[in-house]
């Protein structure tokens, strides 16, 4: 196998590594929670496994998601990671840390 095909080979199973997640013990009561307006969480999930969950749930729900992070850095890494499971557009809404007239504003914080 050549470097080129085996790189090929290497991202197709990153592509296919959301879809592990639905086999996972409880996915589909998360789901179907999900489905229903109702709540979930998942424990113990950090770094790239953040948009590996998300693009999961993408898939699973096939609805556009809200992720909110516990700051600007995690954030940005979660943009950069979730192309890398899937070919989703992601939008980032500016940090309050980024914007200065918010400080300003009456009513910010209430």
């Amino acid at each position: 196998m050549s470097d080129g095909s085996a790189m090929l080979t290497a991202a197709r199973r990153i592509l296919e590594l959301p879809r592990t997640l639905f086999e996972v013990a409880g996915w589909n009561e998360c789901i179907e929670s999900l489905n229903r307006g109702g709540a979930t969480s998942f424990d113990s999930v950090w770094g790239s496994s953040c948009a590996l969950l998300a693009t999961a749930i993408h898939e699973a729900t096939h609805r556009p998601l809200l992720c909110v992070l516990a700051d600007e850095k995690i954030a940005d890494q979660f943009v950069d990671d979730v192309p890398l499971f899937a070919p989703h557009e992601v939008s980032q809404f500016p940090t309050h840390e980024n914007r200065d007239d918010l400080s300003t504003d009456p009513g910010y914080g209430q």
